[in-house]
């Protein structure tokens, strides 16, 4: 046993593959970080339904759970995904993002429409769900995948994203699956309306098989996210593909950074993570490609051992100040920053927030000297 290791089981007559999906966050505001388990699949002989786990953290770590949240009904693999969803509503404690991506199964009305579960944190912690979004139609897998967004409309509430990746449902082969994720804004009184709605580009796409969020990739201020599509045909039958979306007030649905693979089969963005700054103030992302095979035939990857392939990357160099997208600062784009300075409406940020690249609420020298910093990096 390593030194200072902790090993946690699940219950002998309760529900099965403990440990399925992790994730930590200070759901109890107590300074130390918590520990999050999921047992998914029901024990049907013990009449268990599938649960999650919080083992608090502390000076001394326990090894019993201070809080169990436990399935609405059975086989719906309540906390297929879990994650730390940060502070939603602003009262100083992290939350809990569940997902059940088979909500409704097996005979009931709404197959596998899906569900997600969000828990306020707190000192104790509520185990009944505070928000909770239920997928649109049979067979959706809402909650397949969730995560934190961090604050993307920088409004000081953090904000959480689900995914949808069999939208619009639709059984076997006729579901088309382009998929789709939704952002749900923190507040001081969350709803469960969700803000903004990503769809997949096309059919069978899977947009949403994998989601991630609060890292400010473009340095704007707010908060972006990613989304996976791995399915996505765009650079060859089942290549994938992975989106970055910047934040902003208001929020766009156009990708601002698309990645995609160069072979079939390699379903990129079958997971996808914010990893953070990686060198030299970078801020990383990356995406998993986890059939790539090197430019081998392979036919069938999950029997003919695909290696996979991790693929990383930033934000482009002159993101900052390039405001018509062609990869370059130049007078171009001194053009449109002097007609958003010298708009009367430019205390409004929805017109004006790039232009204001210090984050001050102000279009004035400061930026302009952005601009010049950009254009005198070489990004012409």
């Amino acid at each position: 046993m390593v030194p200072g290791q902790v090993i946690l089981t699940g219950e002998a007559a309760g529900p099965k593959a403990f440990g399925y999906a992790l994730a930590g966050g200070d759901f109890n505001g107590d300074g130390y970080n918590d520990l999050v388990v999921s047992a998914p699949f029901d024990s049907i002989m013990d009449f268990a339904k599938a649960k999650v786990y919080i083992f608090s953290g502390g000076p001394e770590f326990n090894t019993e759970a201070d809080v169990i949240f436990e399935a609405e009904g059975f086989s719906h693999e309540y906390g297929w995904s879990v994650a730390c969803a940060g502070d939603l509503n602003g009262d100083g404690f992290d939350d809990l993002v569940i997902g059940a991506r088979y909500y409704g199964s097996y005979m009931e009305p709404n197959e596998q429409q899906g569900k997600a579960y969000i828990y306020f944190g707190g000192n104790p912690m509520d185990p009944n769900a505070d928000v909770q979004l239920t997928g649109e139609k049979k067979f959706c897998w809402l909650g397949y995948s969730v995560a934190g967004a961090g604050d993307v409309n920088d409004d000081g509430f953090d904000d959480v994203l689900i995914g949808s990746p069999w939208f619009p449902g639709g059984e076997g082969t006729s579901n088309p699956a382009y998929g789709r994720v939704y952002l749900l804004f923190g507040g001081a009184s969350m709803d469960d309306m969700p803000d903004v709605v990503f769809d997949g580009a096309e059919d069978h796409d899977q947009f949403g098989w994998s989601v991630d969020g609060g890292l400010d990739m473009n340095k704007d201020g707010f908060d972006d996210i990613i989304i996976g599509a791995r399915f996505n045909d765009c650079a060859g039958q089942d290549s994938g593909a992975a989106y970055v979306y910047y934040g902003g007030s208001p929020m766009d649905v156009y990708p601002d950074i698309s990645a995609s693979s160069s072979e079939d089969d390699d379903a990129l963005g079958s997971s996808v993570a914010m990893i953070g700054e990686w060198s030299e103030s970078m801020p990383l992302a990356a995406a998993a490609a986890i059939w790539n095979d090197k430019g081998m035939d392979v036919n069938i990857p999950t029997k003919e051992g695909a290696f996979g392939a991790v693929f990383a990357f930033t934000s482009p160099a002159c993101i900052l100040g390039d405001f018509n997208r062609d990869s370059l600062v130049d007078w171009t784009d001194l053009g449109i920053f002097t007609r958003r300075w010298l708009d009367t409406s430019c205390d409004d940020l929805n017109w004006c927030g790039e232009a204001d690249m210090d984050r001050n609420t102000k279009v004035n020298f400061g930026d302009l000297a952005l601009i010049a910093d950009r254009w005198l990096q070489g990004c012409n």
